[in-house]
């Protein structure tokens, strides 16, 4: 029942799977009839605060944007940029999540400075985005000057996306006072495994400077196939922040 459930999840405005890991690992953080309270931003039309709905009843859902949704958004919204939220000042989430967003804030360590003040001592922070490192977007910059989710010419009113990798991500979460418990890839799917080719020498070439936990778990065989990554991570402890 619950597999048919994850199989049913929208993608959303997001890759293929990204929506389901993400939803995978809060069933994993608390249980489904747990009055959690959330955070989503951007959250878009709601689509994931809906899933969310889905899986745990009575769940608190709290979305926030820059455009207010359209259609029914039977949750809380706040119209904000991210990295002043003043209308969210004081409020506490067991979990906040972000994603196929954070390419979209000027200052993304303000806005994760902000996430930390907002999420409970005890509360998980999940943060996802376009992988970057795969055999398909290091062809496409090479032929094309662009990255496979970002076109090569941005409009004056369109989305201007900030090109994050994932270590800098990782050490940005690091600054703002998380500490990066998970960091996985989406499961390659179709046609990307065509790639697989080339990306294992690509990955043996690598493979041999990955000194630390975190390097292993970005430079792995899927990084160099999968189009999204999922990072999952906590407020450091009181102490070690203050230092």
């Amino acid at each position: 029942m619950l597999t048919e459930k994850l199989n049913a999840i929208p993608r959303g405005n997001t890759c293929k799977g990204v929506n389901r890991l993400v939803t995978e690992y809060l069933l994993a953080e608390f249980d489904q009839a747990q009055p959690i309270s959330l955070l989503d931003v951007p959250c878009g039309n709601g689509e994931f605060l809906k899933t969310v709905r889905e899986f745990f009843p009575s769940a608190a859902t709290t979305g926030a944007d820059l455009r207010t949704p359209k259609g029914e958004f039977d949750h809380k919204f706040v119209q904000f940029n991210g990295e002043k939220p003043p209308e969210l000042s004081g409020e506490r989430f067991d979990a906040v999540t972000c994603i196929s967003g954070v390419m979209e804030f000027d200052n993304t360590l303000a806005f994760f400075e902000h996430v930390r003040k907002m999420l409970d001592d005890s509360g998980v922070f999940l943060v996802t985005n376009d992988n970057i490192l795969s055999v398909r977007d290091r062809l496409m910059y090479l032929f094309s000057g662009r990255l496979g989710q970002y076109p090569f010419r941005t409009e004056r009113d369109g989305s201007a996306w900030k090109i994050i990798p994932s270590q800098n991500l990782v050490q940005l979460l690091d600054d703002a006072g998380f500490e990066v418990k998970e960091f996985e890839y989406v499961p390659v799917l179709g046609g990307n495994w065509t790639w697989v080719v080339l990306a294992l020498p690509l990955y043996m070439y690598q493979s041999f400077s990955n000194s630390t936990w975190i390097k292993r778990k970005i430079f792995v065989l899927r990084a160099f196939m999968s189009r999204h990554y999922v990072i999952v991570c906590r407020p450091k402890a009181a102490r070690e922040s203050a230092l």
